[in-house]
């Protein structure tokens, strides 16, 4: 399963945008986007 879920990065730590939909102990890749480049609509 994969699953794309907004969040921000502020004091080291990422916050969740929305609850995600997995189980407990799933694996998760981070990817970090520049905001200069990108426009979120929320």
């Amino acid at each position: 399963m994969l699953q794309s879920i907004e969040g921000i990065y502020r004091n080291d730590k990422i916050e969740l945008l929305e609850e995600p939909t997995a189980s407990e102990g799933m694996r998760v890749i981070v990817t970090f986007l520049d905001s200069r480049h990108w426009s979120f609509q929320g």
